[in-house]
């Protein structure tokens, strides 16, 4: 059989704009604040590691290193800002990238399409290529989709929403 055909991805969705940026974070104000704590913890720690490796061990030992042995604890200090720096733009962007919520056209699309006879609907329990059905909200959801309990909706990709 043919596989599904692609849901429009100029389809508007449910938030727009500003509206939607609030949308990927907790409602209450209190949530929020506290949601930040995980996220500035993990910011110092990575901050920690870059002062102890540069400022307390690197730049003293710049004094006693010569030769051979300088050129390498250069390379390695590159290496290791590298790595550190791609680290750190890695999870910025894994906590900064909105999850995307599910677009209102969705379940409107997936009911004509189901219509068809194509593609079914799984229950609740998850199965290949059907949607399935939120617990919380009793709406139909895309694969990846699951139920995020602080910000009270679906979200696409659950695996990095954290807010």
């Amino acid at each position: 059989t043919a596989g599904p055909p692609s849901f429009p991805r100029s389809a508007p969705c449910v938030y727009q704009g500003a509206a939607r940026a609030e949308a990927m974070y907790a409602t209450k104000r209190w949530v929020r604040a506290v949601s930040l704590l995980p996220v500035l913890l993990v910011v110092s720690l990575f901050c920690f590691e870059w002062y102890i490796y540069n400022i307390v061990y690197t730049l003293p030992m710049l004094k006693v290193w010569a030769g051979d042995e300088l050129k390498f604890a250069i390379a390695r200090t590159v290496l290791f800002n590298f790595f550190w720096l791609l680290a750190m733009w890695s999870y910025a962007r894994s906590a900064l990238t909105d999850p995307g919520m599910i677009p209102k056209d969705w379940a409107h699309y997936m009911r004509e399409w189901e219509s068809t006879g194509v593609r079914g609907v799984a229950d609740r329990d998850w199965d290949l290529k059907k949607t399935t059905m939120c617990y919380s909200c009793g709406q139909r959801r895309p694969e990846r989709a699951h139920h995020c309990s602080i910000c009270g909706q679906c979200v696409m990709r659950m695996d990095h929403h954290c807010p």
